[in-house]
């Protein structure tokens, strides 16, 4: 639906994956500040990944990298179907070994 909106405008796929990656690096330092609580190693890491989802926005927004919106709207939506198959696996078992 965004994605379809930002086209329309006539934006580029450039543009629009800088931006995600902004929002995404946005939202990682908004978790970062609530996990001060689970330990250094957990803000650590998420601070890693901060500084990549940032590095990738400004190498989109520079045209040094050239996304391609279908292989990652592919990718993410296998991780997604494996991450909900894991869940449910989880829960089943979990509820399994309650019963």
């Amino acid at each position: 639906m965004i994605w379809g909106l930002l086209s329309g405008l006539g934006l580029g796929e450039q543009l629009f994956a800088a931006g995600l990656m902004l929002v995404v690096a946005w939202y990682l330092l908004r978790a970062l500040s609530m996990a001060g609580t689970l330990g250094v190693a957990v803000s650590s890491g998420i601070m890693y990944a901060v500084v990549t989802a940032v590095v990738l926005a400004v190498a989109l927004a520079a045209g040094w990298l050239d996304p391609q919106m279908g292989a990652i709207m592919n990718a993410v939506s296998k991780a997604e179907h494996v991450f909900r198959t894991f869940v449910v696996d989880v829960v089943e078992s979990a509820l399994e070994g309650a019963t």
